[in-house]
């Protein structure tokens, strides 16, 4: 249960950063970073049982229809990712509120902390569906993160998402090829399979689609693009998310899978290859960039390409390298990251160009970033230096050849090449080269540096510890490679070695180039292309623009019909085809329903007058009315029929489309085209022979078989399994609760969608006599006016009229409205057992909603704004609660039944409470949008004569 615990408390950090943030303001930084301190400090027991081989394994029924487990494992490996999220974390956090300067920045920490969760969820996954919904949150988190970053981070944080949901699409395309073929979705089961060794073409293939997803988030060639446009993002979310927890993400997933395709050619060569090539040209990116920050970026990606590659030589020992690296890049990097953005602050500005030499001026802050530099380019006695070196080793036991092995490793020693010029321009840029620092440029506070340095600083007293991280490495192994128990030597020194001549090599070589700078750097930041990462990306997007312009051109027609008609043909060839062949292969039975009865050829003859009065009506009020009489028609039959669940939900939604429609009406004139339609014709015939064909497919399948065995089993069993008799009722909040949430989150999204789309349009392109010009600066309330005409006799006025027509309607609002919330609360009391439930209950507050607005003497929103908004959510976040209740009863939505009060009270009551709020709250959001008028602007008006409404202000008669 420690792994619940765990995940329950990172779930619960977020809400509380709402109330700490609020109350604290940004000062909650220090106490959340505390909480993931306290965590970190709490998993330690647990942790070392896990570093001696004992991993943690937590499993529960998840969808038992399915077969599906909610499986987390924490092993080696993910026991060092959770710790670089937190410990990273924690010190981001206590970063913070000396950093931002303004605000409470409560949705900054928000995220940030929902973020984390994710983050360790992901690694604890032992669930290839929990696995990938968790590495989609990540995606997620990380484009609110640099979303929220003003106006540059918007485009960029599009563009991240693009590139990483890519690999999220392949991670879900590789977990449905491994779920079809191997038949589960436990990992662990999954890496023991004997089809990994047995089918080539299938490893490879699933092999490419991981490797493509691990790529688009460790930020590997062609996917580098996003990390250096996402340092639009703040500097705490650059020193967290894009130096220890995204990208490390990526990184989790390619050693997670490294033990199922080691020796898969196309996986060594996509990861040896595409890693050296993303180290190189990040490291060379890196030497162009003046910006501090986006060459910390570049040079992220070129860490990330080396740890990538060394995962692809798949020994123990590489991917033990790769581990050690990955943990001394998170330090010095997320160190570096706070560091630059302290002399951002602190100089106003990161252009190296325009930086001067602040080692006098900020001593504490140069002499961290000599340790954090000196650490990322493998100087000793730093940690950097011990991972670079073994990173070196690793790459003499490249598959294949000698030669390549050589190869290899001339490469990764050309990009150590880089990496060292490169961290000496950060270096002489940022503290040595430029004018003499200005005297109000001073040193930060302790409050801020103290959490940057320290991670960076820490990797100096490592250094002569490391073989304290033997253990933990070779647990991380054997989580990735089950069976592997030999020791992995780490030391300080290991002697004169090729690895110590080369990175001699480097320092030689790189000390040079730092030398000659002055000489290089105009060659060197020289543009090698015309377009930057963020320009490719525009350019394919421009191209693309156009070329769907160019496809929507041959089919764009502002008809209805253009697009119903092929949809309407399609539909009717297959019914007709359909119903021909069964009647043809003698499989139709003889029809048993009656259907002689008067009230079907009543609601028959209703329907059809009403249809074809429909199609020749020039008034769209006439039109909604008669659609209205249609489906009240259907309505009566089928209370007829004995459906009264479904009766009553007709009716109520009938009810409520007409009030919708009317509203929509308002918006268009009161009268359809009276040209005739040149397709007339067309149509009619279209029309006709769609009709005919569901009549005959109708009549062919409907009442021509028994019930189904799901049927008859909902009969049998609904009221022993959940003890209720309305079996419409117990299918739809019980049996089948999964798809009523499925259909819950579509209706809240569909309201979210209402507000956010007509947000977007101006207010004069909706109502039916437009606001004035945006040139007109003033909009003026009219007043009613009484005017007399040639006999003395009051005159017409339009307001007066308004308040006349809602007169009755204003007079039954107080007996009708309470009778319709009190029949929607014993509809909603007595669903379980009788005709009602949730669903329907809703409808009839909504027709209570409804009715008030109509009582109205004036055009107002029913509601505030948020009102409906807080109804959705609460009603699916009540739904979903309902969902984790569930597991005390072993599932997801499992009901639970508890006696109290001398009655039984199940936990699908709840569910049915979201479903009723979210139901409300969206038929509210569809009055308040489309009932209420344009804003109104009081002002004084211009001296005039006689001043007209120009406005919608003024009220039309209803």
């Amino acid at each position: 249960m420690i792994l619940v615990w765990l995940l329950a408390a990172l779930a619960f950090v977020p809400l509380l950063s709402l109330l700490l943030t609020r109350v604290m303001g940004r000062a909650a930084g220090y106490l959340l970073g505390a909480i993931f301190v306290a965590i970190a400090v709490l998993l330690v027991p647990t942790a070392r049982d896990v570093v001696n081989g004992t991993p943690v394994i937590f499993s529960v029924p998840w969808v038992e229809e399915l077969g599906l487990n909610l499986t987390l494992r924490l092993d080696g490996l993910s026991l060092v990712f959770i710790a670089l999220a937190l410990i990273i974390g924690a010190l981001v956090f206590f970063y913070s509120p000396t950093y931002f300067l303004t605000g409470r920045q409560s949705g900054f920490y928000l995220i940030m902390t929902g973020f984390t969760f994710s983050m360790v969820a992901f690694v604890l996954s032992d669930n290839l569906i929990l696995m990938f919904l968790t590495w989609e949150l990540t995606s997620l988190a990380s484009f609110l993160l640099i979303a929220r970053s003003g106006q540059a981070g918007e485009p960029a944080s599009m563009r991240t998402m693009l590139m990483t949901f890519i690999g999220g699409l392949t991670f879900l395309a590789a977990g449905g090829l491994i779920i079809a073929r191997l038949g589960t979705t436990n990992f662990s089961q999954a890496m023991i399979s004997p089809v990994w060794q047995s089918d080539p073409v299938f490893t490879g293939v699933v092999a490419t689609l991981v490797a493509i997803a691990g790529f688009s988030k460790a930020a590997q060639f062609p996917f580098h693009l996003w990390l250096p446009d996402a340092m639009a993002a703040a500097t705490p979310v650059s020193a967290y998310l894009h130096a220890a927890a995204v990208v490390k993400a990526g990184i989790y997933l390619l050693m997670r899978f490294s033990a199922l395709f080691k020796g898969v050619p196309v996986w060594t060569i996509l990861l040896v290859s595409l890693g050296l090539l993303t180290a190189c040209l990040g490291a060379w990116f890196a030497l162009q960039q003046t910006d501090l920050k986006k060459l910390m970026a570049y040079s992220t990606v070129s860490q990330l390409g080396l740890i990538t590659a060394t995962i692809g030589i798949g020994t123990t020992f590489a991917l033990a390298a790769a581990l050690l690296h990955t943990i001394a890049h998170a330090c010095f990097k997320s160190g570096l990251f706070m560091l630059m953005g302290i002399v951002d602050h602190q100089a106003g500005t990161r252009k190296i160009d325009r930086l001067p030499a602040l080692r006098t001026a900020m001593p504490w802050t140069f002499w961290a970033t000599v340790l954090g530099v000196a650490s990322m380019a493998g100087v000793p006695p730093l940690l950097g230096f011990i991972s670079k070196e073994q990173i070196f080793t690793a790459f003499l036991d490249t598959p294949g050849p000698a030669a390549l092995a050589w190869t290899t490793l001339a490469i990764a020693a050309f990009g150590a090449v880089l990496t060292f010029a490169y961290c000496g321009k950060i270096l002489t840029g940022a503290f040595l080269d430029g004018d003499r620092p200005d005297p109000e440029i001073r040193e930060t506070r302790w409050a801020t540096l103290w959490p940057a340095a320290f991670p960076i600083v820490i990797g100096l007293p490592l250094a002569f510890v490391i073989s304290w991280f033997e253990q933990p490495l070779l647990s991380a192994v054997a989580s990735i490679r089950p069976g592997y128990a030999e020791r992995i030597p780490l030391h300080l020194w290991h002697g004169v070695s090729i690895e110590l001549v080369i990175t001699v090599v480097v320092f030689t070589v790189g000390t040079a180039l730092v030398l000659r700078r002055a000489r290089l750097r105009p060659i060197v930041e020289r543009p090698m292309f015309a377009l930057d990462g963020a320009g490719v990306l525009a350019a394919i997007n421009s191209r693309l623009t156009r070329r769907g312009l160019w496809s929507a051109e041959l089919v764009r027609a502002d008809y209805p019909s253009r697009h119903v008609a092929p949809i309407l043909v399609t539909l009717a060839g297959l019914l007709g085809v359909g119903s021909l062949g069964l009647w043809l292969s003698g499989t139709v039975p003889a029809l048993r329903p009656d259907l002689g009865r008067p009230i079907d050829l009543g609601v028959l003859v209703v329907v059809t007058t009403a249809v074809v009065t429909l199609c020749f009506t020039r008034s769209r009020i006439g039109g909604a009315v008669l659609l209205g009489g249609v489906g009240i028609a259907v309505t009566v039959q089928i209370f007829m029929l004995g459906a009264a669940d479904v009766g009553l939900t007709q009716l109520l939604v009938e009810v409520l489309t007409v009030l919708v429609i009317m509203l929509v009406l308002r918006k268009l004139p009161l009268e359809f085209s009276s040209g005739r339609n040149p397709k007339y014709a067309r149509n009619t015939i279209i029309a006709v022979l769609t009709g005919v064909a569901a009549t005959v497919a109708a009549f062919t399948v409907i009442g021509r078989r028994d019930r189904s065995e799901i049927a008859e089993y909902y009969l049998e069993n609904a009221y022993e399994v959940t003890g209720g008799t309305n079996i419409v009722n117990v299918i739809l909040v019980e049996f089948r609760a999964l798809d009523t949430m499925g259909e819950l989150v579509v209706l809240g999204m569909a309201g979210i969608a209402i507000i956010a789309v007509l947000a977007t349009v101006p207010r004069r392109f909706l109502d039916p006599r437009p606001d004035p010009s945006p040139e007109s600066p003033v909009t003026y309330v009219p007043t009613p006016k009484v005017e007399l005409d040639a006999e003395g006799s009051r005159a017409y006025n339009a307001l007066e009229d308004t308040h006349a027509n809602t007169e009755v309607l204003r007079l039954l609002q107080q007996p009708i409205v309470p009778v319709l919330v009190v029949t929607s609360l014993v509809l909603f009391w007595r669903g379980h057992n009788q005709p009602g439930g949730g669903f329907i209950a809703a409808l009839v507050a909504a027709c209570a909603v409804a009715y008030v607005y109509m009582a109205k003497t004036k055009d107002a929103p029913v509601s505030g704004p948020k009102l409906p908004v807080y109804l959705i959510a609460g009603g699916i976040l009540t739904a979903a609660g309902t969902g984790l209740l569930g597991y005390l009863a072993g599932a997801f939505l499992e009901p639970v039944a508890t006696d109290a009060f001398g009655m039984k009270w199940v936990s699908s009551l709840l569910f049915d409470v979201g479903v009723y709020t979210a139901v409300l709250g969206l038929v509210m959001v569809a009055f308040n949008t489309l009932g209420a008028p344009s804003g109104e602007v009081r002002a004084t008006p211009k001296p005039a004569p006689d001043p007209q409404p120009t406005s919608h202000a003024e009220e039309a008669p209803r």
